[in-house]
């Protein structure tokens, strides 16, 4: 869980990408969903960051929100700002957006199997990509496609370039989607749940790819996470995410043994331990997540925290602050 060298390094020369009071609402039918709810952050280049929080929390609406992927017109609202290395993205017109995503900023999602086309194989989808964004010949493409197979680790790749979707392993699909991400050496790339519904040795190995890959193509990566074990195995920085906020950040050191929030807390008692409670006596997070569509006063996790007081009800928690952590909580500040 020690921060890398190479990434503190990288962090002198400033963000690559900046979150403002990110503020995005949904609107279901009469109902205005408020899904990030003032979110702010900091990536910085190299940067292994990692984001956990419960289904809900707003984790992937702000990860739709960086790609410019969220639903059009007016069935949505976006407030806030997000600067990517300078520019700002919510103030980009379609077609920039499209140039930037995929080259400088790329994404995988959570489920590989209906993000691939499956009646393409899975090389042409690879070199669809190289031909649109870079503007590479049929043949240059195939072949960079076959490197990217086996930067990714997927074996025997020039005879499994003909291969579709379904003929792969959901580790071996998601590779694939890492490499349809890394095509054209993003400075940025986010990936959401990318080891959901994977066995726990294949999560092993996509992690490793991830930090790999971070590491030989020099580009942050964004890991969204509900898992606060897995994320701290490998970021060099966590936030902790509850209802559209930040609740507490730190490197996973100070958030596994430090950590100020009594969210926090309750995530990291809500790891399994082999030396643990049985299965039906494992700790737990009373109540549920706030309403999405409700306004909230105060802390949105006061319904739920031990630690409740009568401004929490009230009032928003200010954040305290030290080197590398901070925490919004009425109980630390």
């Amino acid at each position: 869980m020690a921060v890398h060298g190479e990434a503190i390094a990288e962090h002198e020369r400033g963000p690559l990408l900046t979150i403002s009071e990110l503020r995005v609402d949904l609107q279901s039918g009469a109902r205005t969903v408020h899904a990030v709810r003032g979110l702010s952050y900091d990536i910085h280049p190299g940067e292994m960051l990692g984001m956990v929080g419960e289904s809900g929390s707003g984790k992937s609406m702000s990860a739709l929100a960086i790609m410019g992927l969220l639903p059009p017109g007016g069935q949505r609202s976006v407030s806030g700002s997000i600067s990517f290395r300078g520019r700002d993205l919510l103030g980009l017109n379609p077609a920039a957006m499209r140039r930037l995503r995929g080259r400088e900023i790329a994404m995988v999602f959570q489920d590989p199997l209906s993000s691939l086309n499956p009646v393409r194989t899975v090389g042409s989808q690879i070199a669809e990509v190289l031909r649109r964004q870079l503007s590479m010949r049929n043949t240059a493409a195939r072949r960079r496609a076959i490197e990217l197979m086996q930067l990714v680790g997927i074996p025997d790749a020039a005879s499994r370039y003909r291969s579709y979707p379904h003929q792969f392993s959901g580790g071996m699909r998601q590779r694939v989607m890492i490499a349809i991400a890394i095509a054209c050496e993003p400075k940025l790339l986010i990936a959401d749940e990318p080891t959901t519904a994977l066995d726990v040795s294949v999560q092993a190995q996509i992690i490793e790819l991830f930090e790999r890959l971070r590491r030989e193509l020099q580009m942050a990566v964004l890991l969204i996470s509900h898992d606060l074990g897995l994320i701290g195995q490998i970021a060099d920085r966590v936030l902790i995410v509850y209802a559209g906020r930040v609740v507490e950040s730190g490197t996973p050191d100070v958030i596994f043994t430090q950590s100020n929030h009594p969210y926090t807390r309750g995530l990291l008692a809500s790891i399994p331990r082999i030396d643990g409670p049985r299965r039906n006596e494992l700790p737990q997070i009373n109540g549920a997540p706030p309403d999405l569509a409700a306004e909230i006063r105060g802390c949105p996790f006061a319904p739920r925290c031990p630690l409740v007081e009568g401004r929490c009800v009230e009032d928003p928690p200010t954040t305290w602050r030290a080197p590398g952590h901070s925490a919004a909580c009425w109980a630390t500040s």
